[in-house]
């Protein structure tokens, strides 16, 4: 049964990324932005739910999985609709913006875009630095630099690469449903 569930996740996270580059499309046409960034923050929470987190990750087994936007970043609204009442692991989903320039400490998930392309050398160190925070982005060749799981919006869908070696040294298990969908870095170029 529990492999029948992840392939049935797998598939929606399969469709999530082809309605997330359709959408993306379609904003980029004039389209409505707001349709884009939900399609973002449903590939987000359903990534989430492919990812293991090391038990020293939580202060109890109550804590929530915070996943912290940068500042000003649209998709904080769609991510915390539809964060609330979901869980990962069993522990509930959490959404939290992240001051500009600020450490992410507090959070299990980091999503980056483009604009915040200054602070990712600074990020990706204190995600080594501390472990436990899953980073996802949308900026080229974030998953190369040390980022887990870089993301490219192409005209009608969306792909994406997981820089494993990142993920297991973060100590993060990312399940095989997204591996088998994206491709995949298993050693870090940096």
């Amino acid at each position: 049964m529990a492999n029948r569930n992840k392939t049935l996740l797998a598939a929606g996270l399969a469709c999530l990324a082809t309605a997330l580059g359709a959408a993306t499309a379609r904003a980029a046409d004039g389209g409505d932005a707001y349709v884009a960034d939900e399609a973002r923050a449903s590939f987000v929470v359903n990534l989430l739910r492919f990812v293991e987190w090391p038990a020293s990750a939580f202060d109890d087994g109550r804590a929530p999985v915070v996943v912290c936007v940068g500042p000003g970043d649209p998709i904080v609204h769609p991510l915390a609709r539809l964060a609330r009442g979901r869980s990962v692991g069993g522990h509930a989903l959490e959404v939290r913006r992240r001051l500009r320039g600020a450490a992410p400490s507090g959070c299990h998930a980091a999503y980056l875009r483009a604009s915040d392309e200054h602070e990712v050398a600074g990020i990706l160190e204190y995600a080594r630095r501390t472990g436990g925070l899953l980073t996802v982005a949308e900026i080229d060749g974030f998953a190369d630099r040390g980022g887990m799981v870089e993301v490219t919006v192409e005209t009608d869908r969306i792909r994406f690469t997981v820089n494993l070696a990142s993920a297991e040294r973060a100590g993060l298990r990312i399940g095989s449903g997204v591996l088998s969908l994206g491709r995949v870095v298993r050693q870090p170029r940096w």
